[in-house]
């Protein structure tokens, strides 16, 4: 979108053949709750996702800590996927979807639970998810991706060298910053990045379709995202490049109050 120090290659080229949003604003600064109203196409009040770690509610996933609160808000809204099923598209999704949270207990059986995946329950899984006919998942950022998920399974079978060196560069890579323990670059080279296998999934689910149906598909790309861990092929195309000075250096506007600042221009 103009910006001189970016290089954004594949980024541009969808935005100058798809449909470029220059004023989007999300109804909410956290994950899930934004997440949960871009599928339902409701605020927070609406669907009750008001923070991380709240299922979107759903029958399947209703359990008793939650299920009161849920029913009398919101019994369980549609998604986006839910109605372009109902309308006899196929549906699919890739990636990150965030509609469950990371970190429940294994008891709860949500599809995106950390705990869920190392116990092996969801190896063949692949949905139906949140409407969502077939879904194929990546779990996590940076590195995580090669140990939990679709993704992760894939690795391990078809490159179980690169699985084994995601495991020892988390120790062993050098850090940039040493304060920054989530900031290195990745073993993964580019080209068996995540992002590189969603777009290869996609594009193989559309040389699968018949064509005689409709389709509704989401590709949730997980990075860029902390722990910033880029492919080491990558990280080396941009050594040395210019980047742009920082308009508050000093941290003085971080450390102020939001009313401090309210009339500063930072453009």
């Amino acid at each position: 979108t103009g910006n001189p120090y970016v290089r954004t290659p594949n980024l541009d080229r969808l935005a100058s053949e798809g449909t470029l949003f220059t004023r989007h604003i999300s109804s909410n600064t956290i994950c899930m709750p934004s997440r949960a109203s871009l599928f339902t196409g409701l605020y927070p009040p609406g669907h009750n996702v008001w923070t991380n770690g709240i299922p979107l509610n759903r029958r399947e996933y209703n359990h008793a800590n939650q299920q009161s609160i849920g029913e009398r808000v919101c019994s369980e809204p549609p998604t986006a996927a839910d109605i372009f099923a109902r309308a006899g598209y196929d549906t699919a999704a890739f990636g990150k979807l965030h509609l469950t949270p990371n970190l429940a207990p294994v008891e709860y059986g949500f599809p995106e639970t950390w705990a869920c995946w190392q116990d092996g329950r969801f190896d063949d899984w692949h949905g139906p998810y949140y409407g969502f006919q077939h879904v194929e998942m990546t779990q996590g950022h940076g590195e995580q991706p090669c140990h939990l998920g679709h993704y992760a399974l894939w690795l391990q079978q078809m490159h179980p060298e690169v699985y084994e060196a995601v495991g020892r560069n988390a120790r062993e890579a050098e850090r940039p910053v040493p304060q920054l323990n989530d900031l290195y670059p990745s073993a993964i080279p580019a080209e068996l990045h995540n992002t590189t296998w969603l777009a290869d999934r996609f594009s193989a689910y559309l040389g699968a379709r018949s064509g005689e149906r409709p389709f509704f598909a989401f590709v949730g790309f997980p990075d860029p995202h902390h722990p910033f861990t880029p492919s080491y092929d990558v990280v080396r195309e941009f050594e040395g490049i210019d980047v742009q000075t920082a308009f508050d250096s000093d941290g003085e506007a971080a450390a102020a109050t939001p009313l401090a600042n309210a009339g500063t221009d930072v453009s």
